[in-house]
């Protein structure tokens, strides 16, 4: 959604679509960075590839097997990737040969990060985490003295990240903040008078947008509420449908999240693969919305980006199972060939409990936008009048062949009702800007 100007105080623009790019193998893609020098890296299943300005693509090395999404870091000429196992790889900027780090004081970890020249590193399975040396290159041994702890509360840390030059250090119950005061023994400190009582669901939904962390909390009362991190405090992002959606879901633990900003919206998208579930927080509206992909079915699934990266200029995100890259376009109306379906249900609308007549229901849409010569095309309308538990079939509301745009998309003649739920959906392929809905109603007196 998006605020408009009256008489429709609200437009709903479409998600964008999948145009594909590159496919270096088949696989899971399991990270997407841009370097420093904004170089553009990804990873797809055990491979690290160099994705050149053409698109072109060299493989620098490879890491570990397995389903761990892979966190990337850079201090200006050295980057690093770490998977969550012991293990962890460098290579230096300007270069495609990735090796591994082979260090008796490097311990591996889930995530990594980047701040005053030290590369951060969580200790899997552990409350400590550990720096490089400044402006490390590669080659220079860590410093086993170089460690600390956790200690405002003593649960592991799942993940670190740095906001406003800022560690932020987020636990399995409880997140604590370092900085930098210039120890000569340890450079970090931790920020007096700072403790948050929330943590984080084991995963990888952490996510930053400009002074924002995103992430699935969990904490000593409970879990599967969305948090926002910003000014030393975990703000709940999530509502209470949403919550309840997240609570079904089972096992959340491999859950996977990500931030990208387009047209002035920035977005974090929240998707459980177990659930083949993904939820999309608009932090320019406070709102959330649903996502999927539609297979040759028909049914709704995840979508398939898994992660995202801005490089070259655009949206780079990488698909979760088959190893494509993509560019995140809003010129683009389908998943890369699939069509996009595209819902917007309605508020309940009721009479004090006394039946309502439904003249008649007409969408105010952008129609008629077809290339030439451009089919006819329809969009779908069905309505409950069970409170959502149940729906009518659907009937055609029609879009208009190209140029047609003083069509009107409406039906007349709906019935009655004590309490009804109207939805639209469709799947065309080409912009479909939805403002909204007029009704045209008669009170009855039972």
């Amino acid at each position: 959604p998006e605020i408009n100007q009256p008489p429709t105080p609200v437009v709903h623009m479409l998600t964008p679509g999948l145009l594909p790019l590159i496919q270096p193998v088949v696989g899971m893609v399991r990270g997407a960075y841009r370097a420093t020098n904004g170089a553009l890296f990804i990873c797809v299943g055990v491979n690290v590839y160099f994705v050149n300005t053409d698109f072109s693509y060299t493989l620098c090395g490879t890491i570990n097997p397995g389903t761990s999404i892979v966190s990337f870091a850079d201090n200006g000429t050295t980057m690093v990737v770490v998977d969550g196992s012991a293990d962890g790889w460098w290579l230096g900027l300007g270069s495609t040969v990735l090796t591994q780090i082979s260090d008796p004081a490097f311990y591996g970890a889930n995530f990594t990060c980047y701040l005053d020249g030290y590369l951060i590193f969580n200790r899997p399975a552990t409350n400590q985490f550990y720096i490089s040396p400044p402006f490390w290159n590669g080659t220079d041994p860590f410093d086993p003295l170089d460690i600390a702890a956790k200690i405002g509360g003593p649960d592991v840390i799942i993940a670190v990240t740095v906001m406003h030059r800022e560690i932020w250090l987020i636990g399995q119950l409880t997140t604590e903040v370092w900085y930098n005061a210039g120890g000569a023994d340890f450079p970090f400190e931790r920020q007096p008078g700072v403790f948050i009582e929330h943590g984080m669901v084991r995963g990888w939904s952490i996510a930053q947008a400009d002074v924002n962390i995103f992430w699935l909390g969990r904490d000593r009362q409970g879990q599967s509420i969305v948090l926002m991190g910003k000014d030393y405090n975990a703000f709940r992002v999530s509502n209470h449908a949403l919550e309840d959606a997240i609570q079904s879901y089972g096992d959340v633990t491999n859950c996977v999240g990500f931030t990208y900003q387009q047209d002035g919206h920035t977005f974090f998208v929240l998707t459980f693969p177990a659930a083949d579930k993904t939820w999309a927080y608009d932090l320019t509206t406070g709102e959330w919305h649903e996502r999927c992909w539609t297979d040759t079915n028909g049914i709704e699934h995840r979508i398939r980006p898994n992660c995202a990266a801005f490089a070259y200029n655009i949206t780079v995100v990488g698909d979760w199972e088959n190893g494509r890259i993509y560019v995140y376009d809003l010129d683009t109306y389908t998943d890369a060939g699939m069509p996009i379906v595209r819902r917007r249900g309605f508020p309940h609308l009721v009479n004090d409990g006394k039946r309502l007549s439904y003249k008649s229901f007409t969408a105010d849409m952008e129609v008629a936008t077809a290339p030439a010569p451009g089919p006819t095309n329809t969009v779908m309308l069905r309505w409950s009048d069970t409170a959502g538990r149940t729906w009518g079939n659907p009937v055609e509301l029609p879009f208009g062949s190209t140029g047609d745009y003083i069509r009107s998309m409406s039906v007349r003649r709906l019935g009655m009702a004590r309490d009804r739920v109207f939805e639209l959906f469709w799947s065309l392929p080409y912009k479909t800007a939805l403002q909204g809905a007029w009704i045209e109603v008669e009170p009855s007196d039972t």
